[in-house]
């Protein structure tokens, strides 16, 4: 999966229903979870556990590609 995002744009609440692993190809922002915030930034990498609800927010355009498990899907909340 591709993710594009704007400046300033937020993906909201959502959860995968596999573990997703997430590659930052360029842009800044930052993975919310309930009980933590990660950083990204060009060249990071992040597993995002299955079913554990997050969104996403990017302070400068975004582009990221997610890797998800064969036929999983991502669940917006």
């Amino acid at each position: 999966v591709e993710v594009w995002l704007k400046k300033d744009e937020l993906m909201p609440l959502h959860k995968a229903t596999s573990d997703a692993f997430m590659i930052v190809k360029s842009g800044t922002g930052k993975i919310i979870f309930d009980d933590s915030e990660v950083e990204l930034f060009q060249g990071a990498t992040q597993l995002i556990p299955e079913n554990k609800q997050h969104k996403l927010q990017v302070t400068g355009t975004f582009n990221g590609g997610i890797i998800l498990a064969f036929a999983a899907e991502i669940k917006f909340l």
